[in-house]
């Protein structure tokens, strides 16, 4: 089965507005409410971290910790250097995906 090019496409284009809208994002501004009512702006972060490499994982089918553990986002956490880290996920996780044979079974 060929890969979905234009799923490919939709995720990158998603990872770059997330990078674009997490840049002007300060340490100071983490603890401001999210629009999720039970998480603020560092969990809501933390999660979309942590299923960017869940997500990863998958496209790569390596399956494991990542993809067999569901989503806990009142125990999500920022790495100390969480922008960096987070650009790199996410960003991962559209080139994992655009990866001929991810999400293929």
């Amino acid at each position: 089965m060929p890969n979905d090019t234009t799923h490919a496409r939709q995720i990158s284009v998603a990872a770059d507005e997330m990078i674009a809208m997490t840049d002007p994002i300060t340490d100071a501004m983490l603890r401001r409410p999210s629009p999720c009512a039970e998480m603020d702006l560092a969990a809501l972060l933390g999660h979309v971290d942590g299923l960017s490499q869940a997500f990863a994982a998958a496209a790569r089918k390596d399956f494991g910790p990542l993809t067999s553990t569901p989503p806990d986002p009142a125990h999500s956490e920022l790495a100390p250097d969480w922008p960096d880290a987070l650009r790199r996920h996410v960003r991962d996780l559209a080139d994992a995906w655009n990866t001929p044979g991810a999400g293929t079974v």
